[in-house]
């Protein structure tokens, strides 16, 4: 170290101009991360012992030799922003997440996330057969304008091959997204309600679905019903049971802490359940695509719809079971871990 004390403005310019200088020219190499990646490790090294040294200057020029301070001052804000810019999120990074993270991070939460599926199908099921044994008691289930569609059959205007259709289609995804957001984002904040709310919105969309699908079955319209639900639902409804589990894994951090604070523990979550959302944005994504496009289709008939369906649900949960169980992908767990 050298002494200030009876340092003048000009000898202190002597002694740390050439340090300046290097750090400028490095800077003037490494304007980008890639940049700064090229650079080699010596010289990065070498760039962030001139920043400290440099940050050093700043504060005896502040305390000394205030004139000098602002030159300073722009020569470690700008070496700073080099050294410790935000890691951007990269394609690669984010494909590495959908493939490998997002299917690890479910299987992580199996448990959570089979309690969602339960939620959400047992009162389906139940309802299901109480609509198919009893349809009229089962009607109590249902919003008064669903009765009619549950006695009479659901009615859906065929959307037929064409540039017409393409952009009728266009308009009713979009809605249909709009829709699929806002039903995943209500199951995910209630989840966090100490996990409450999202088991509430789970049993009583699987009431609700489950009686008209057994009123319409037991009124003969049931093939009619699974060919306007099926193609896109099984993605849609898998979906939104993980966006439950993610919120529910916030909520129960703060029932269930275990060794460490609440406040540490949800944010241990939190950064589990965006990473979840994340996942469950994009199925939402593809449902909405499907219920835009193939569904209202005239294209497919009721057992294509349904078979299209199906042949989605079981690829997604193929998918969530088997992806990412054995490449080592750097940055499978995502842009957002």
């Amino acid at each position: 170290m050298w002494s200030t004390d009876a340092m003048t403005p000009e000898t202190f310019v002597a002694q740390r101009q050439a340090a300046w200088g290097e750090l400028r020219a490095l800077l003037s190499m490494s304007s980008s991360r890639r940049q700064l990646r090229n650079l080699g490790g010596d010289k990065v090294r070498r760039m962030a012992d001139l920043y400290r040294e440099v940050a050093a200057d700043l504060a005896i020029a502040r305390l000394r030799f205030p004139a000098l301070a602002p030159e300073l001052a722009d020569l470690v804000r700008d070496s700073h922003a080099i050294l410790y810019q935000p890691r951007r999120p990269k394609l690669r990074s984010v494909l590495s997440f959908l493939t490998q993270g997002f299917p690890r991070l479910v299987r992580s939460e199996w448990r959570i996330v089979t309690i969602g599926i339960a939620l959400l199908m047992g009162p389906f099921l139940l309802a299901m057969v109480w609509g198919i044994i009893a349809p009229n008691k089962a009607e109590v289930l249902l919003p008064e304008v669903w009765r009619g569609v549950a006695r009479d059959g659901p009615t859906a205007k065929p959307i037929s091959p064409g540039i017409g259709a393409l952009a009728e289609g266009t308009l009713f995804f979009t809605s249909i997204l709009v829709n699929n957001v806002r039903v995943g984002f209500l199951t995910f904040a209630g989840g966090v309600l100490f996990g409450v709310g999202a088991g509430f919105v789970l049993v009583s969309n699987g009431m609700l679905f489950g009686a008209l699908t057994g009123i319409s079955i037991s009124h003969g319209h049931g093939l009619e019903l699974f060919a306007l639900t099926t193609a896109h639902g099984v993605l849609e409804l898998s979906a939104i049971s993980i966006a439950g589990a993610a919120g529910t894994r916030m909520g129960w951090s703060l029932v269930d802490p275990g060794p460490v604070s609440r406040s540490k523990a949800l944010a241990e979550a939190a950064g589990k359940a965006v990473r979840l959302i994340v996942g469950v944005s994009v199925a939402l994504f593809f449902a909405a695509l499907v219920e835009g496009y193939v569904t209202p289709s005239s294209l497919f008939g009721p057992w294509g719809k349904i078979g299209i369906g199906i042949a989605i649900g079981a690829a997604f949960w193929a998918y969530i079971v088997l992806a990412g169980r054995e490449a080592k992908v750097k940055d499978a767990d995502g842009p957002l871990a």
